[in-house]
């Protein structure tokens, strides 16, 4: 407690807190402290100190305002913030496999901007949690965005990859990254551009430095076709990571797209998430299947409600997207479905048809695209 006289100092020079709510606050600290260093200490008593802290500086925040007191920087003023980080560090050390606790230490340090400490804690969550990609993207946010560093953004991106070598998904992200990183250099040029045709002005005269200019976005895309090659042949037959891909190029780079320069990359890539997917998909949805018809014995009802729910999850997710000739798809869940079925009852199939005929209905509705392809 006799860390926090200074911070009392301050608070009562500035007319912020009374001599009783200090002394409140000073009860209220002593309290949470034992119960903090108890052996048997809780994640809860850590974060019900933590959002005391909080509210604590909202009241600050909000008197000082009200005071019209001077807003410049004083040591003491950050006395709270540094406090709530003190708490969250203790909290993440002692419960080292507590993910949203670490996730929230992390979206304290983003908002408040403690860039220092942000990067020893990613640091560390990355070191005790390598298989968890948020961690590895909010590195890579804080370099790239609130840093604007893109060299150390790629290297922790690649850092992730070679930890994650065999995890689709990484690979994924790291795509998307470098997507991104390539419009961000394309809006950077834009800005640069004083004309309408697109030449830029200044280096109208000096071919050499608009080659130079034009350098990095050249490399980056043959970065970008080295990812994807890397993915067809690592994850050739993993339908989500093609999928994920699909949903980078379309839906969150649609400017980029329509760049006649990136039109090849994204045929090539749109092509691979279209045709290489789809035998796999297959395969993905008849496992599905198989293991519900372990229901089927059990509790026959249920397994035509879990096959119907699945159906329609399907068409809501996959079905209704273009990441696959659609027509086909059902077609082959249709003859697929039939056959699984068909296979645990042989010459009873037509009769098990005709009574199950609703149920049966009510799962290719959302595999069928008109009534001919529907069971009669």
């Amino acid at each position: 407690m006799e860390h926090m006289l200074q911070e009392f100092n301050f608070y009562t020079r500035e007319d912020l807190f009374s001599r009783r709510e200090i002394r409140t606050i000073v009860k209220t600290r002593r309290s949470q402290e034992y119960l903090m260093q108890r052996k048997d200490a809780e994640v809860a008593y850590f974060l019900q100190a933590v959002r005391y802290e909080k509210d604590l500086q909202r009241k600050k925040q909000a008197r000082k305002t009200n005071k019209k007191l001077s807003m410049k920087f004083d040591f003491q003023d950050q006395a709270v913030k540094r406090r709530i980080i003190h708490l969250y560090d203790r909290a993440t050390r002692k419960f080292k496999q507590n993910l949203p606790l670490m996730k929230e230490y992390i979206y304290f340090l983003c908002t408040t901007r403690s860039l220092q400490k942000l990067n020893r804690v990613i640091a560390r969550a990355v070191e005790i949690h390598p298989q968890v990609i948020d961690f590895w993207l909010t590195g890579v946010y804080v370099e790239l965005d609130m840093k604007g560093n893109l060299l150390s953004a790629r290297k922790l991106m690649l850092q992730a990859i070679r930890n994650n070598d065999n995890v689709s998904h990484f690979y994924a992200e790291y795509f998307a990254f470098e997507l991104n990183c390539l419009a961000k250099i394309r809006e950077r040029r834009a800005i640069l551009r004083g004309d309408g045709n697109g030449e830029l002005q200044f280096l109208d005269e000096a071919p050499e430095a608009k080659d130079a200019m034009e350098g990095p976005e050249a490399e980056d895309l043959e970065i970008l076709s080295i990812v994807l090659d890397t993915i067809k042949e690592k994850f050739g037959s993993n339908f989500r990571v093609f999928h994920r891909l699909w949903k980078v190029l379309v839906k969150e780079n649609t400017s980029l797209v329509k760049d006649t320069d990136f039109k090849e990359l994204v045929k090539e890539a749109y092509q691979v998430s279209k045709y290489s997917s789809l035998s796999s998909f297959l395969q993905f949805v008849e496992l599905r299947i198989e293991n519900l018809l372990v229901l089927k014995g059990e509790d026959e009802s249920k397994f035509w409600k879990e096959l119907a729910m699945f159906a329609m999850k399907l068409n809501l997710k996959y079905l209704t997207k273009d990441f696959c000739d659609r027509e086909e798809l059902r077609l082959a869940l249709k003859k697929r479905l039939i056959t699984l079925v068909g296979e645990t009852l042989g010459d009873n199939l037509n009769k098990y048809l005709e009574e199950r005929n609703e149920a049966i209905y009510a799962v290719l509705s959302a595999l069928c695209s008109s009534e001919e392809e529907k069971i009669q």
